[in-house]
């Protein structure tokens, strides 16, 4: 159904038909976007290492996403530059045990765990507020926690 939208989409919409009216992607799929934390695997296949929104990487403290999107690519573009200096050979950067060690190294990124926490956080607090409390009357007789969860005031 989603890529059907997009065709449609694609083939007719004002301005976005106009502007890939040209385009021909080599490869056209569907992708999932975690909406409670950053993917387990960035790297999808060999050759391909998700960044942004593509990863999950979705600044749910209030930030628009553009610094945390950079902070991943300095982190991925500096672990296969180093890593191709290394073995003099970009091919062998996507074997499966290189990429697996890459991915795992970028799980303890400074950047990775920043986006986890928050995205953790956020999760909780839903949790809260819309399975948990569920009612207005719920919650504001638990308002001092909900406060707490929320961080506000």
């Amino acid at each position: 159904e989603l890529m059907r939208v997009w065709q449609l989409m694609t083939n007719h919409y004002p301005l976005l038909s106009d502007m890939l009216r040209d385009a021909t992607p080599e490869i056209l799929e569907a992708t999932m976007l975690p909406m409670t934390g950053p993917l387990e695997n960035v790297i999808p296949r060999k050759g391909v290492v998700l960044l942004g929104d593509s990863a999950g990487f979705i600044e749910v403290s209030g930030g628009s996403g553009i610094v945390s999107s950079m902070e991943s690519a300095k982190f991925w573009v500096n672990a296969l530059v180093a890593e191709q200096r290394k073995t003099g050979d970009w091919a062998s950067i996507w074997q499966e045990d290189t990429m697996q060690k890459l991915n795992e190294a970028f799980t303890f990124s400074p950047i990775y765990r920043h986006i986890k926490a928050n995205a953790e956080r956020n999760a909780a607090a839903y949790d809260l507020m819309f399975v948990e409390l569920r009612t207005s009357e719920k919650i504001i007789n638990n308002w001092e926690m909900v406060r707490q969860a929320l961080d506000i005031y």
